[in-house]
């Protein structure tokens, strides 16, 4: 059973590539950045697919509903430091007939 929540601490020189932060089927119901390095470039990705969304700030909150079980993704394009993110997971179980 995965947990509620899942912090995660990820090197920015090592995100120039995409990131997986979840794994398909895991249903994630929100991500909050923490912290995030001044001057960093980076994008979160809602889906394997899915155009990036700017981080601009730490302290964002990125509320999914509903909840997204296709992966999320994390890209830095420039920066260097550390972030933090905070991912929840939905603690529901689908399943197809």
């Amino acid at each position: 059973m995965v947990p509620g929540y899942q912090v995660v601490s990820l090197d920015l020189a090592a995100a120039r590539e995409r990131f997986r932060l979840s794994d398909a089927g895991q249903a994630v119901e929100s991500i909050t950045v923490l912290q995030l390095p001044a001057g960093s470039s980076c994008s979160l990705h809602l889906g394997p697919s899915a155009q990036g969304i700017p981080l601009l700030i730490g302290a964002q909150l990125f509320a999914i509903c509903p909840a997204l079980d296709e992966g999320a993704f994390f890209t830095n394009a420039l920066g260097a430091g550390i972030v933090i993110l905070l991912i929840s997971f939905s603690n529901l179980t689908v399943s197809n007939p």
